[in-house]
């Protein structure tokens, strides 16, 4: 197995942040074409209604309107909506980029309209008649799969979407064995991303050749390119796609969205660029949400914390069923919901429910960050129902590291790691025991101490889907020895610039300033997947470093002619081709010159310096005679920590202390991977502490500004976080590495809701429900008046 150590130079500084710190970043909304059209959408006031009539002639009339869309055009000019993956038993409806017929979400899309300016753009808005006949909305996922709820697709007969179950081991002999039976009703509440970026969208048609260019604030622009062309019926040799600097996206900017074919039919039809850019009102309501889901869980365990047995019922808010991934990380949630403990008997049935709400879609810590949140959860309930501290209940459970590699009840393949050694770590670096003591002394405050230990399956393959554990990179080495990076990779703030540059630059042995990146550009990258699903160690960084390791050999191979020595003898430092054994060195920009100019001079017949591989990882996805499944490559895995206080005369939490030890294989870059760490744990601090898309009875949503939609500032930051690290080498990835964008994210919120719950219970002198979140102080004050006085 590979093990590339970075012994040339020192890890590189994120070469990214300094252009963004000075104001350089280039972002869709900052490029500037002649002629620029500006687009606006008008959007449904109602959750569920049939339209009766759409009437734009006022807006026609109009002298400053350019264009104006209407259903009738967008079928006219594309095809329905498409997803990047295929759902072979999911029940699908076809969603056009307009609606047709009725209604089903508040801010579904209706008519756009374009015009010279964007601000009057908007205005034109207010011209748009509308005639709607509203219908019963359902937006409570329990009340839509009853026979009797209002039907969003009246053809399906119901609002079940799919149907999955599973079932391994020995479930009513494990239930029949238990000294306890735990029942749990877990609820998840709704919420979504909030990059800096909303979603920006130019499309740029060249009528005279025939050419669609497009610039999006994306995830993946080879897919983006492939969809278009699909929907739109053009040669995707007919289409470039340019992803320039993107203000994050956290899984919200993978699918493609109503608005980006809404733009490029604008532009085709006048032949000028047209613009798109979400306004944050937009991106609450009609960029994808997430995390909505409802578990009823039953847990089979002995006296002494043993867990012999789970079963699970859940139901998943999918929103209404426009293409999305949403489906598929509720199936991951189910698939993974037995986390990192030696759980051997395992039942679960998944329904996936439409409802009149926004699209349940990709937000980070995927589907995972659901399957792990209800488990540590129910560990903490089975401590506390069992009398034994809630680490000691982890301890007895956790898979040990004799069993590496470990096949989960689902089929999931842990690629290494040791887990109560991690676990044990942490409970040193917080001084556990202690704290407890001080709890119990402590009179001033109530003080509550949570724990998680949670995984995150990266690197995600789908047959026949688009998302699948293959990349692409060319390595280019000019005449004069500088050297050129294209891949397929598509950052959104990950520095996959520095990272790169830095792999390429030590196997080298050049100066990272010697090497170029270009990324997210149709016209000049090879195909490649984008990003999601922290794939970019296990897979991108794989794939680099073994086509600059083939470039590193025609170098050398070269070198060994131009200087007559044994090419094992050669090696490479500082920039030149150096002998081990005799100090003879050629600078490599010199091997580089002669093969362009002369390549017989080195022996060799093939001209030039330059290197293209599709990285494909070893990956045996197909489910086996009983189902069981290992969708993800590599297995990171964290423990996390929290302390907090509260005021039970208020329920205001205060965050003191937040610790995690997380290991995530081998490392690229140390300052890269904590900003990945602390960036996670604040983003899941947000989603449990502050924010939440609320919905009312009709389906408005109420929080659709940051008047509303809270979320934390570094003010609302614990007191003191730690972070440390421990490397445990993936087993089944060249490097060791594993991944890290997700653990963070997926690790802040369990533990803080279990140290409220501890808190809780200490208030009360007795297990305390927590049936609300995001943890607001009206509802952890809910939870404590709900018991009555102590």
């Amino acid at each position: 197995m590979l093990r590339l150590e970075l012994k040339g130079q020192k890890p590189t500084r994120p070469r990214e942040g300094l252009r963004h710190v000075v104001g350089r970043g280039i972002f869709v909304d900052d490029i500037k074409l002649n002629d620029t059209y500006y687009m606006a959408v008008y959007r449904s006031p109602y959750a569920h209604a049939r339209l009766v009539k759409v009437e734009v002639s006022e807006v026609m009339k109009h002298q400053d309107a350019a264009l104006v869309i209407t259903p009738d055009t967008v079928k006219r000019f594309s095809k329905p909506l498409r997803t990047r993956l295929a759902y072979p038993r999911l029940k699908m409806w076809e969603h056009y980029s307009l609606a047709f017929d009725k209604v089903r979400y508040f801010g579904e899309p209706i008519v756009a309209v374009v015009a010279r300016d964007r601000y009057v753009a908007k205005d034109l808005l207010e011209l748009v008649e509308v005639d709607y006949e509203p219908l019963p909305a359902v937006v409570d996922v329990e009340e839509a799969v009853k026979k009797d709820a209002p039907l969003l697709y009246e053809e399906w007969g119901d609002n079940i979407a799919f149907i999955d179950r599973f079932g391994a081991g020995n479930i009513e002999s494990a239930f029949c064995e238990a000294d306890e039976i735990i029942e749990e009703k877990i609820r998840e509440h709704r919420y979504t991303g909030t990059p800096l970026e909303p979603r920006a969208y130019l499309a740029c048609y060249d009528k005279l050749m025939k050419r669609l260019t497009f610039y999006s604030s994306t995830q993946n622009p080879h897919i983006t390119r492939t969809l278009l062309a699909n929907i739109l019926s053009i040669p995707e040799n007919s289409i470039r796609v340019v992803m320039p600097d993107v203000g994050g996206a956290f899984g919200l900017k993978h699918p493609l969205y109503p608005e980006e074919v809404l733009t490029c039919i604008a532009s085709i039809i006048l032949g000028k660029p047209v613009k798109y850019v979400e306004e944050r009102s937009e991106h609450m309501k009609a960029t994808h949400h997430a995390r909505e889901q409802i578990h009823y869980v039953k847990t089979a365990v002995k006296r002494d914390g043993a867990i012999l047995a789970v079963k699970d019922k859940i139901l998943v808010d999918l929103g209404v069923a426009t293409p999305s991934a949403g489906p598929y990380s509720a199936y991951v949630t189910a698939r993974y919901l037995t986390g990192p403990y030696r759980i051997r008997n395992y039942e679960y049935e998944l329904i996936g429910v439409v409802t009149n709400k926004t699209t349940y879609g990709a937000y980070r810590g995927f589907g995972k960050a659901d399957s792990n949140y209800v488990m540590e959860r129910i560990i903490d309930i089975i401590a506390s129902e069992l009398g034994m501290d809630p680490a000691e209940v982890r301890i007895r459970n956790l898979v040990d590291r004799g069993e590496m590699p470990y096949r989960s009840v689902t089929g999931a393949y842990y690629d290494g790691g040791d887990y109560r050694r991690c676990l044990n770590r942490l409970l040193d670096i917080i001084d556990y025991w202690k704290l407890r003591k001080i709890q119990e002394e402590e009179s001033r405050g109530v003080i509550g101490i949570g724990l998680a230990f949670v995984i995150e399956p990266s690197a995600v393959s789908i047959p026949n889907s688009f998302l699948l554990n293959y990349d692409s990179v060319v390595v280019r080495v000019s005449p004069s020895g500088k050297v050129s990076v294209a891949a397929g990779a598509a950052p959104q703030g990950q520095m996959y610039e520095t990272v790169i540059s830095q792999l390429v630059a030590d196997i080298l042995s050049i100066p990272a300033e010697d090497v170029t990146v270009l990324l997210g550009d149709t016209d000049q990258t090879p195909y490649g997947l984008g990003s999601y699903s922290s794939r970019f160690a296990p897979v991108i960084a794989p794939a680099v470093v073994k086509v600059t390791k083939k470039i590193r050999e025609r170098i050398v191979k070269a070198a060994s002619t131009l200087l007559d020595e044994p090419a094992e003898n050669l090696t490479l430092e500082d920039g030149h081709v150096v002998s081990r054994l005799t100090g003879n060195k050629i600078p490599i920009h010199e091997v580089a010159r002669i093969l362009y100019v002369s390549p017989e001079e080195a022996g060799v017949e093939q001209p030039g310096l330059e290197e293209v591989l599709y990285f494909k990882a070893e990956h045996d996805f197909q489910p086996d005679r009983d189902g069981r499944v290992n969708p993800y490559l590599t297995y990171p895995y964290a423990a996390a920590a929290a302390v907090v206080e509260i005021d039970a005369e208020t329920g205001y939490v205060k965050l003191v202390k937040l610790a995690m030890l997380h290991d995530c294989g081998e490392v690229l870059n140390e300052e890269i991977v904590e900003g990945q760490v602390i960036g996670g744990l604040a983003q899941g601090i947000g989603g449990i502490m502050y924010e939440e898309l609320v919905y009312d009875e009709a389906g408005n949503l109420l929080t659709s500004s940051f008047m509303d939609y809270l979320i934390p500032s570094a003010a609302e930051m614990p007191r003191k976080i730690i972070t440390e690290r421990m490397t445990t080498p993936s087993l089944f990835v060249e490097g060791g590495y594993k991944g890290v964008g997700e653990i963070g994210a997926i690790a802040s919120p369990p533990a803080l809701v279990n140290a409220v719950a501890d808190a809780l219970s200490r208030i009360k002198k007795r297990r305390i429900k927590i049936k609300r979140t995001p943890l607001k102080p009206c509802n952890v004050w809910d939870a404590i008046r709900s018991c009555g006085s102590s």
